[in-house]
């Protein structure tokens, strides 16, 4: 049987126009991008989740449709639920009140953006293994899709 997870983590896979959401990262002189999301709080469904975390890192209002995919990584046991969500409206900025505005130093940056679907093949996103799902699937607009996996963080890719 398999263990609960330590704690979720909701991502809402947004796409409008033709691009995806993501959060473009800089860290000690590297930059690259994420899923934007983060954990379900105590008390708070994925779909709850889900909302707010759109609203909190992109000052996106979203509808969750359906979980696309579930990972876990065997290291801490933890989950991560990526979910169709629809967009409803807004545009990418990080909300003054997030945790992540509160993160952004001179050498650290957070900016929520649209990225353009053809540019994701040379697009250093992490996981790229869901990277490589999102590609593949958005072709087919996710019709069907459905996929769960185990990694272990060390042999996940780190460059394109």
């Amino acid at each position: 049987m398999r263990e609960p997870a330590s704690w979720t983590r909701a991502v809402p896979l947004v796409f409008h126009d033709g691009k995806m959401l993501a959060m473009r990262r800089r860290e000690t002189g590297r930059e690259y991008f994420v899923f934007v999301g983060g954990h379900v709080e105590t008390g708070e469904t994925v779909e709850e989740a889900l909302v707010r975390e759109a609203e909190e890192e992109a000052s996106l209002t979203v509808r969750p449709l359906r979980l696309v995919y579930k990972t876990r990584y065997v290291e801490d046991n933890s989950e991560y639920q990526y979910w169709l969500c629809e967009y409803l409206s807004g545009e990418p900025r990080l909300a003054v009140d997030s945790p992540e505005a509160g993160r952004n130093t001179n050498g650290d940056q957070y900016l929520p953006m649209w990225l353009d679907l053809p540019e994701l093949p040379r697009t250093l996103l992490f996981s790229l293994e869901i990277r490589d799902w999102v590609i593949e699937d958005a072709r087919k607009n996710f019709e069907g899709v459905y996929r769960e996996e185990t990694f272990v963080f060390e042999k996940l890719r780190k460059s394109l």
